[in-house]
């Protein structure tokens, strides 16, 4: 397969966003209360990692927008075992990793958390582009456990009538597009072969994102500078979503791992 035949088009399609001018983060509003965002970060698992709260979806970590550190195990605002980052007794060291963002109290709401650089656990690699992922906040200012996987990347940049259509898609719930999915990939746990085989797509089309964000580098020396993003990850994920979602299927199968298949065979 020619990963670059498949991914130039793509590249050509999504980098005209990285030249219109990043905007300033938006200001808090008044009835604001913080809320700690606890979640881990998924390409295996990714360290030292910056991980924040896109407030303006402009793809920069900009001046006031709430960030915080992954730990060595890629998990941040409570760790693997437990301990809470954002407890207000937290050493500082802890409190690296706490992540807390704005909620207004009685409004449901959502937010875009992105994760940028780190180490990947796994391979000892640097962690080449970045991931995203919409959280939902109910009016108690509750958020679930978070974690930020291709798949989540995907789902941040789908309308709420396209996620149904993905999880129909894969004959799943929903939910289960929000799953732990190294869990089951590396000790078997739990897994069915639908989400086996979800999760071997999804980390396909991030490896395709990494060569695609390097080849953005490469042609492109204006990423990175001034009010241009850091990264075309999210767009090349936007592109791949689009063409995806128009995916029309084979021998009635529109599953993303079909999609694949066919678009680097």
């Amino acid at each position: 397969m020619n990963y670059r035949n498949l991914l130039m088009p793509l590249v050509a399609f999504s980098v005209l966003p990285l030249f219109s001018c990043s905007q300033p983060a938006s200001q808090d509003s008044g009835s604001a209360s913080k809320v700690s965002i606890n979640g881990t970060t998924e390409d295996g698992y990714v360290s030292g990692g910056i991980v924040w709260h896109d407030i303006n979806n402009n793809r920069n970590l900009d001046s006031g927008e709430p960030y915080a550190i992954t730990d060595e195990e890629g998990y941040f605002s409570r760790s693997r075992t437990g301990t809470n980052y954002c407890a207000s007794d937290a050493t500082d060291e802890d409190k690296r990793y706490c992540l807390k963002i704005n909620a207004v109290s009685g409004v449901s709401s959502s937010a875009i958390i992105r994760l940028q650089k780190g180490i990947d656990i796994i391979s000892g690699e640097p962690f080449n582009g970045s991931i995203s992922m919409k959280i939902s906040i109910d009016k108690d200012g509750n958020v679930d456990h978070v974690v930020a996987t291709p798949v989540t990347a995907m789902l941040a940049n789908m309308t709420d009538e396209q996620i149904t259509e993905f999880a129909k898609r894969e004959g799943m719930d929903v939910s289960d597009l929000y799953s732990d999915f190294q869990d089951f990939v590396f000790t078997g746990a739990n897994a069915t072969s639908k989400q086996v085989k979800l999760v071997k797509a999804a980390l396909q089309v991030h490896k395709s994102v990494e060569l695609a964000n390097t080849l953005f580098k490469q042609r492109y020396t204006i990423i990175g500078e001034a009010k241009v993003p850091a990264d075309a990850s999210d767009f090349v994920y936007q592109a791949i979503t689009d063409a995806f979602m128009a995916y029309t299927g084979k021998n009635g199968d529109k599953t993303l791992s079909t999609f694949m298949e066919n678009v680097t065979s």
